[in-house]
């Protein structure tokens, strides 16, 4: 090489962290991201369906509602009988709300819970009247059920 003579170029090369390095990740990540969609559609594992009419979720409001009676009756009523010793029973329910942590007492369909004390022991037993919203059919959740 002769002094004269400019140095060779060498090709440009992309900086690691440069924005255009980052850019094209990004096309690259959402050009995968579109074929997952397209693939998963194409194998049927990807339907959209319009949600049905009516209450599709009444096996989990069920699941609440027994969740929250045996709360109210296997919780609540005791810390209740320790703060109160010589009163067996609530006069109502919402007594209870301070030992559960709850401002409502209404079940997961709008209707309120009752509660019947067993006086022969120290019991609480808490009812919801279910889907129907009748009490006494076979869809009431009972907590000691």
């Amino acid at each position: 090489m002769h002094a004269l003579e400019p140095p060779p170029l060498r090709p440009y090369r992309y900086r690691v962290g440069s924005a255009q390095v980052r850019m094209v990740r990004v096309v690259k990540a959402v050009g995968r991201v579109a074929l997952g969609l397209v693939v998963a559609s194409a194998l049927g594992e990807l339907v959209l369906r319009p949600r049905p009419r009516g209450c599709i979720y009444s096996e989990s409001k069920t699941d609440i509602a027994h969740a929250t009676v045996k709360k109210y009756a296997y919780e609540a009523f005791p810390a209740w009988r320790r703060v109160h010793p010589d009163a067996s029973c609530p006069e109502q329910l919402d007594e209870l709300n301070a030992f559960m942590n709850n401002k409502d007492i209404r079940d997961p369909w709008g209707g309120a819970y009752r509660h019947v004390c067993v006086p022969a022991k120290p019991r609480l037993v808490v009812v919801s009247a279910g889907e129907d919203g009748t009490f006494g059919t076979d869809d009431d959740v009972w907590s000691d059920r």
